[in-house]
């Protein structure tokens, strides 16, 4: 999968795979590669060995990583660690481990010749996973925070007009509220 893509398009991708799951791998060289990731990519974009003081805003706090973030992470269960590749795929249930290894392996021959030609990832983020410790974060599928505009309706599915009243003409095949957003992306 080509991580240059927009959120949208991933989305799609990840809605593809099996158990609606895909993971990210990296590995030791982790610090020096944040580098080539700019905020715009996503979250993490930045190593520090000492973590921000407390009074740092938290935008910057969600932009910056260091070793004890991705130690946390793996004591949560968020993040997956091994001294090998299959030692690592071992521990993602449901993998198929020969395939995963296939796929890693002519990952890490497009990334030694310094381009994709399979899904054409931007060169400057090419990097092999060569390097132990190795690392798995589960990408599931995105879910929106809320419902911004489109339709309303109550918890019988039945389409609000402008007056907040049932409409009787319209009916909605979910009901949609914020709280129940992810229906804005599956049904609507």
């Amino acid at each position: 999968m080509n991580e240059d893509l927009p959120g949208q398009q991933l989305e799609n991708q990840v809605e593809l795979q099996p158990q609606r799951k895909a993971y990210q791998f990296f590995d030791a060289s982790w610090h020096e590669q944040l580098k080539y990731f700019p905020a715009a990519h996503g979250v993490a974009c930045m190593y520090r060995e000492e973590p921000l003081p407390e009074y740092a805003a938290s935008g910057l706090r969600i932009n910056v990583r260091t070793d004890a973030d991705i130690e946390t992470a793996v004591e949560e269960g968020r993040c997956l660690k091994a001294d090998t590749i299959d030692e690592l795929l071992a521990q993602i249930e449901g993998m198929d481990i020969e395939a995963a290894k296939a796929s890693i392996a002519r990952y890490n021959e497009l990334a030694k010749a310094g381009e994709d030609t399979d899904f054409f990832k931007s060169s400057k983020r090419l990097f092999a996973l060569e390097n132990g410790p190795f690392y798995a974060v589960e990408c599931g599928c995105a879910l929106m925070l809320g419902n911004l505009g489109g339709l309303e309706s109550d918890s019988e599915c039945r389409v609000y007009d402008t007056n907040r009243e049932p409409s009787g003409a319209c009916m909605s095949a979910a009901p949609c509220r914020a709280a129940d957003s992810a229906c804005s992306i599956r049904f609507l």
